[in-house]
């Protein structure tokens, strides 16, 4: 009735209500306590020479690669996807048409006083075929979101950094031609100047292919593993007692993992 008398009354109303809805939302402001201080925008961390690990300068590296939050569902999230990914899909199960019998009935429907039965072939029959038979390989991969999968990485590095068992090296993660043929140089290395325990597991995340340290761990038979920078997943980081990451690694990381701000714009990794 009121849109009859007045039509043009509902629609000012709603461009009202809208724009003061709106210049609201532009004025709204977060309270804070007084003197609080903004969360800090870098972390100092200890650039290392290889293969000592001796400290050599103080590095500011984004909070976003080591001062993220740890999330422990996404690290679960990534863990599983990561491991289904790795899933061959080997299993063949035959089906009802693999099994080579005819598909006539067993017996006719009525008159044998028996329940009702198919072919040989049936799921229901203790040598028949599979109801969901598949073929070889088959695809168990599941998905995950790429900023999910971002902040598992992330969170990864931050968890092994607050527990002080992330090694940033400054150079190459490789030893010198003169140990290539000394069979105990891994074990005095590892176990003797850095003091790494026996049974714990160290990850080298490097650049490219380090032919002489692999050589080295190799002989020993050592709990080492070394991991190119393309091959980096999370369960490589969470599964290490201590990672040696190259410093040109963790740019890399920053850059192919980026954190969007409040606004859904990426913040790069500038030092």
């Amino acid at each position: 009735m009121i849109r009859r008398l007045i039509p043009g009354l509902t629609s000012g109303l709603r461009r009202g209500f809208a724009s003061e809805a709106s210049g609201a939302a532009k004025q709204a402001t977060v309270d804070t306590l007084p003197g609080a201080a903004k969360l800090p925008e870098f972390v100092l961390t200890s650039v290392r020479q290889f293969p000592s690990l001796e400290p050599t300068r103080l590095q500011p590296v984004t909070s976003q690669m080591l001062g993220a939050q740890v999330h422990k569902d996404l690290l679960w999230r990534a863990v599983v996807y990561e491991a289904d990914r790795q899933r061959v899909g080997a299993s063949n199960p035959p089906g009802r048409e693999q099994m080579g019998y005819s598909t006539r009935k067993l017996h006719k429907q009525k008159g044998m006083g028996k329940a009702r039965v198919g072919d040989a072939g049936s799921p229901t029959r203790t040598q028949g075929g599979f109801a969901l038979d598949r073929n070889a390989p088959n695809k168990m991969a599941t998905g995950l979101p790429k900023q999910v999968y971002a902040s598992a990485i992330r969170a990864a590095l931050t968890s092994q950094y607050q527990e002080g068992r992330l090694f940033v090296v400054d150079g190459p993660c490789e030893l010198p031609e003169s140990v290539k043929d000394n069979t105990t140089f891994g074990q005095q290395w590892l176990q003797g100047e850095l003091g790494f325990g026996k049974k714990e597991m160290t990850v080298f995340l490097v650049d490219t292919e380090r032919p002489i340290l692999d050589s080295v761990l190799g002989k020993d038979n050592l709990k080492a593993d070394i991991v190119p920078k393309e091959f980096i997943e999370v369960r490589d980081i969470l599964k290490a007692r201590n990672v040696v990451v190259e410093y040109d690694v963790l740019k890399w990381l920053a850059a192919k993992y980026p954190t969007r701000d409040l606004f859904g714009s990426f913040k790069p990794w500038t030092n």
